[in-house]
């Protein structure tokens, strides 16, 4: 029988919303979604994030007050 101890304590969560801590490097999963679904390239980006100062923002190329 395998011994099982109790994991430590959570601490904390993080959500990464934004991409801030984990940018999307690889795009051609999203965009093969998006040619499934038969939306032209980049609605997903654009439904979600809606523009590009947003993503900017999130990932602090500009300034929150800039966006």
């Amino acid at each position: 029988m395998a011994s099982w101890t109790q994991p430590g304590r959570i601490r904390g969560v993080i959500f990464d919303y934004g991409r801030v801590l984990a940018y999307t490097q690889n795009q051609e999963p999203r965009a093969a979604w998006e040619r499934q679904l038969g939306l032209e390239p980049g609605a997903l980006t654009r439904a979600v994030h809606n523009a590009y100062s947003w993503i900017a923002a999130q990932r602090g190329v500009i300034t929150s007050d800039r966006h």
